[in-house]
């Protein structure tokens, strides 16, 4: 650290840090489908590819939780070696694993799909986020929330196309949506890891960042870098650990059974589509406020803020799910992850 803090961001990467913010949130962008779109095409392929739903789940899981697990070997590798050489091999495995989509096997669904493409998700999502954590001590919840939020909204184009494209061969649409992502996914991603190339020295600030002011503080209580051992031997991490998996849980259950969830409570199609879609443009949203807010009240206050009304609006969905209220399920479903 010693002899660096002086650099400017401009000076390391050679150009602005926000052009690795650009880079991080299109990334996120392009991975986005895996999750956030899976409801939305996965009645389509259990239909024409004859593959039963539970097997449809099956691959969702395994893509989720290794995105998950993945996680950390990324940031492990990225620690020592940096991002540029992690974020252009995830570039092939979530093109390859979009790729394989296509063909409808069973195989290629769990083998590729599902396993391929989830450690190339993991990768990607983080790489992105800790985008954040690295280059924006001033603004670190504000710009990983906003990060995130491209997770929820890449999938908005493509659940619109899913919707609006003509139905009359549902699968050919399936396919031409699966290619383009595959091939728009690997180039975007490719760019992305030229704009966050390389990291800032460890314990980096920029040059107009002051670590006394309050505001500073509040954003982040101390500037101590833990190590990997150090932090699995606070009891706050493993808080974080265990609220983070019921949060996301509940979540990611009803972003992969959004669509199944409204026709269970016997609504129409497009209501269950709109619920979906909804999900994703307001998972987004709320992620974004959800970094504003903390850096403008805390952590703290706002963890125990957006878990109460993550909890509130699931109640709430399934009350309107029960009474049929079209408009009272579309927005709770849309607001409760």
């Amino acid at each position: 650290m010693a002899g660096h803090p002086q650099l400017t961001d401009k000076q390391i990467l050679g150009f602005s840090r926000w052009f690795a913010f650009v880079g991080a949130f299109l990334a996120m962008f392009m991975i986005s489908p895996y999750e956030y779109a899976f409801s939305a095409f996965s009645h389509d392929v259990t239909q024409f590819f004859h593959i039963s739903a539970v097997f449809l789940g099956t691959v969702f899981t395994v893509n989720v939780f290794l995105e998950s697990v993945f996680g950390w070997p990324a940031g492990f590798v990225r620690d020592r070696y940096g991002p540029w050489l992690l974020q252009l091999i995830a570039a092939f495995l979530v093109g390859i694993g979009y790729f394989a989509a296509i063909f409808g096997s069973p195989a290629l669904l769990l083998w590729v799909y599902a396993i391929i493409g989830g450690i190339g998700a993991g990768i990607v999502y983080n790489n992105s986020v800790t985008v954040a954590n690295k280059w924006f001590p001033d603004h670190r919840a504000t710009v990983a929330g906003t990060i995130s939020a491209g997770f929820s909204w890449g999938s908005i184009p493509i659940i619109l196309l899913i919707g609006i494209l003509p139905r009359i061969h549902p699968i050919a649409v399936f396919r031409s949506i699966m290619l383009g992502l595959a091939v728009a996914s690997f180039v975007i991603i490719i760019i992305s890891a030229f704009l966050m190339r390389r990291d800032p020295p460890r314990g980096w600030k920029p040059p107009t960042y002051n670590t006394q002011a309050s505001r500073s503080k509040l954003i982040r209580a101390t500037d101590y870098q833990f190590t990997f051992s150090e932090t699995v031997r606070t009891w706050q991490f493993w808080v974080l650990v265990i609220t983070f998996l019921l949060v996301a849980s509940e979540g990611l259950t009803i972003v992969s059974k959004a669509v199944q969830y409204g026709l269970y409570f016997h609504f129409a199609l497009v209501i269950a589509v709109a619920a979906a879609l909804g999900s994703s443009i307001m998972a987004g949203l709320g992620k974004f406020i959800t970094g504003v807010v903390s850096d403008a009240i805390g952590v703290i206050k706002t963890l125990i803020l957006f878990y109460a009304l993550s909890g509130a609006f699931t109640l709430l969905s399934i009350l309107f799910g029960v009474i049929h209220n079209e408009i009272g399920f579309v927005v709770s479903v849309a607001w409760q992850y």
